[in-house]
């Protein structure tokens, strides 16, 4: 039955048009797959456990469902997809059998859509934000989240369809073994019908969001910039923006030796943290979209750059917990006390101490 869902013999199959690749540079290729696990595996599962129980990303509720999400649907990412790379690139083949093959290689798509859609949400939810008020009130943000909480569930489940579409709508349901990627997937690239229906739905699924995704933060990046100077022009009574511009220039120059700074209301970490994590995501899945549209024109890929696009995939996966570390203060502080195993200072409420027993009176 086995023999219907995999390709059993692709499982042995090796990369060979490039051995330069599996002797001189698979070490190094298994090394970097293996700081990719790591840091995403342990960043992340701290992104998760500090925020969910004690809150310690500085961002407001709405947005933290969301990057919570982020986080766990970037684990299964790890695991499902990032592993079973590092494992072939380790032992120049599949080991995992035919089962997690096909398992990895339909279902294994799942975190991959999630990932993509919440970041899409929460861009789209931050150009909200901004145009719904100059003054954000927390308050009703937090109220809000559960409202969210239900668009994340569907993203959810939208992953889970998509898996499904994948395995039966326009493939023909055979998984295969890669070598040039190190990784199994759906054998719908012979056939001409599956190879159109799949760039539809990769162009749905992966093209079109990633506009979305830039679109929405270069609108949030330009229309804080206009507030700052209108509001700083206002503060200033200054007319002219040209001749404001080339003051500002001249004053960031002062700044820079004085250290001091000018802040804008209702911005802060969260835009910068949020933009930040869009635009790697962009640059992660960029490669991808290369490859797409050179196999539709019919353009020859080179073998390296299979792997190159493979590996990019999972790169934002390790910078995230990152930049979360980078542009949160109290994150970053409480990354640093895990890794001294004493985080207890900056816990937003102490750990409750254990009850002491009382100790009975000794008998004279």
């Amino acid at each position: 039955m086995i023999d219907n869902w995999v390709n059993v013999s692709s499982l042995n199959s090796t990369y060979t048009e490039d051995d330069l690749i599996l002797t001189g540079y698979g070490k190094l290729l298994a090394l970097f797959d293996f700081l990719m696990l790591g840091i995403g595996l342990f960043g992340n599962s701290i992104v998760i456990y500090s925020s969910t129980r004690y809150k310690a990303i500085s961002i407001d509720q709405v947005s933290m469902v969301f990057l919570e999400n982020l986080a766990t649907s970037e684990v299964l990412i790890l695991v499902l997809h990032n592993f079973p790379i590092f494992v072939s690139v380790l032992f120049k083949k599949w080991m995992f059998g035919p089962y997690m093959c096909y398992f990895t290689a339909f279902l294994g798509t799942m975190p991959f859509v999630v990932e993509i859609f919440i970041l899409v949400s929460l861009a789209c939810y931050r150009v909200c934000v901004l145009n719904r008020s100059s003054t954000i009130n927390v308050g009703s943000a937090d109220i809000k989240a559960d409202k969210y909480r239900i668009l994340v569930n569907l993203i959810w489940i939208l992953g889970i369809c998509y898996s499904f579409i994948l395995m039966f709508g326009i493939s023909d349901n055979l998984a295969v073994y890669l070598p040039e990627r190190f990784r199994c997937g759906p054998s719908n690239f012979s056939n001409p019908q599956y190879r159109v229906a799949n760039t539809v739905l990769v162009f749905c699924v992966i093209l079109l969001p990633m506009v979305v995704i830039v679109t929405a933060n270069l609108y949030i990046l330009g229309k804080l910039t206009v507030f700052r100077v209108k509001r700083e022009m206002a503060l200033k009574g200054s007319t002219n923006v040209f001749q404001f511009l080339l003051d500002k220039i001249g004053k960031q120059r002062h700044d820079r030796r004085t250290n001091s700074q000018v802040t804008c209301p209702n911005t802060g970490n969260t835009v910068l943290t949020i933009t930040l994590i869009c635009f790697v995501f962009v640059a992660s899945y960029t490669p991808l979209m290369v490859s797409i549209v050179l196999r539709n024109l019919k353009i020859p890929i080179p073998g390296w750059y299979d792997i190159f696009f493979t590996h990019c995939l999972s790169l934002n996966i390790t910078f995230n917990p990152l930049i979360y570390a980078a542009t949160n203060k109290r994150f970053r502080q409480y990354m640093i006390e895990k890794l001294r195993i004493d985080s207890s200072e900056y816990y937003e409420e102490p750990l409750p101490m254990p009850r002491m027993r009382p100790i009975p009176a000794m008998a004279v």
